[in-house]
């Protein structure tokens, strides 16, 4: 049996790439040479920059930890043009050199790991301070948020330390340096993704950057050996089924989808609102102090949720809203604190695009107010 017509164009993509890579005469790329230094010299920088702050306790400038990282990126550069032009006079086996680059590589990034996962065994990384644990959850910052999640259970911290400790020990060695690479990719592509998107400070995220591109760099050497293990050439007969079975995984649970209630019933409601002009019983609230039970903020959520703050964290009513645009009526049922307050029953305006109107009875009082939106 024949493989595919599109795999077998798959392959001679491969060996094509393969030929002009690795086969054709290397004294005419540099970027052979340039790409391993480069990316050696990159993992060295910020190892041995981070190990310099390590040491002076984090009070060490910002600028001698840049000059570190830029001498051995300088040294790598220069070499590989001196690498590039020995292999020119073919005065340098090629082949042993990037080997011994690869090696490097490797060894910087195992050493910069497992570094991160001694941390973590000895709880010196995702460390929040108690007071700070005791701070509303809005006043987090991303990075803060961060590391209080994963800081909640130390257990965790430790089996991602392990995690990073035996990944950098099996890419240390060459005979489970593969294994080694595929357990640190998805480790550190969900470190950058974080880093990112939690807004980590942007050394931070570079630094993760170079160690999964020297990871990725690692794995890509052997790509013809990956493309033929996790791509093998297949009968005609099964080809329609490994195509179909992958694809009925994934869009199978989107028809699932179909059954469940999503819960945005009124987005445009949704958000937080600080209460301006308050009047219970058609006398003004004003200079009330953090003694007082009155009504200051309004949480309408996803889910219908609905929360009233009585100037205090601890003052809180929680319950679920009905809200009809026709006739703009708002009520709400309570579900805490224990015994519930009375249903509010209430009439809902929109006064501008971030302001509501609220005229609402409540247990005998009646409350009209505005709801300015925060967010």
């Amino acid at each position: 049996m024949y493989p595919p017509e599109r795999l077998n164009k798959l392959f001679e993509l491969v060996l094509c790439l393969k030929y002009l890579i690795m086969k054709a005469d290397p004294q005419n790329y540099f970027a052979h040479k340039f790409l391993p230094c480069i990316i050696a010299g990159l993992t060295a920088g910020f190892t041995f920059s981070r190990i310099s702050t390590r040491l002076f306790h984090g009070q060490v400038p910002l600028l001698p930890a840049i000059i570190i990282g830029l001498l051995f990126l300088t040294f790598t550069i220069f070499y590989s043009y001196r690498w590039h032009k020995k292999s020119k006079l073919q005065q340098v086996d090629n082949e042993k050199t990037s080997l011994y680059w690869q090696d490097l590589i490797a060894y910087f990034i195992a050493f910069d790991l497992s570094m991160f996962g001694w941390q973590k065994l000895f709880h010196l990384q995702f460390f929040t301070p108690l007071g700070k644990l005791d701070m509303p959850f809005s006043s987090f910052s991303g990075d803060e948020l961060l590391f209080a999640f994963y800081g909640h259970s130390h257990a965790f911290v430790i089996v991602i330390g392990i995690i990073e400790i035996v990944g950098s020990l099996f890419i240390a060695i060459k005979k489970t340096r593969m294994l080694g690479l595929f357990i640190l990719l998805p480790l550190l592509l969900n470190i950058l993704i974080m880093d990112y998107f939690y807004g980590l400070r942007y050394n931070v995220v570079l630094h993760a950057f170079v160690m999964l591109a020297g990871v990725a760099y690692l794995i890509f050497i052997h790509y013809t050996k990956l493309i033929l293990f996790f791509f093998p050439a297949l009968p005609s007969d099964r080809r329609r089924i490994a195509a179909t079975l992958p694809a009925l995984v994934i869009l199978l649970p989107l028809v699932v989808m179909t059954t469940y209630a999503f819960p945005e019933d009124n987005p445009a409601l949704t958000g937080k609102y600080s209460v301006k002009e308050l009047t219970i019983n058609n006398i003004p609230v004003t200079g009330h102090n953090d003694q007082d039970s009155i009504l200051t903020t309004v949480y309408m959520d996803i889910g219908n949720d609905c929360v009233f703050e009585y100037n205090n964290l601890k003052r809180r009513h929680f319950g679920k809203y009905t809200f009809n645009p026709d006739s703009n009526s708002f009520e709400v049922k309570w579900r805490y604190p224990s015994p519930t307050p009375p249903p509010l029953s209430a009439s809902l305006v929109r006064n501008t695009d971030n302001q509501l109107r609220l005229d609402a009875e409540m247990g005998g009082k009646h409350i009209n107010c505005i709801l300015k939106k925060q967010n």
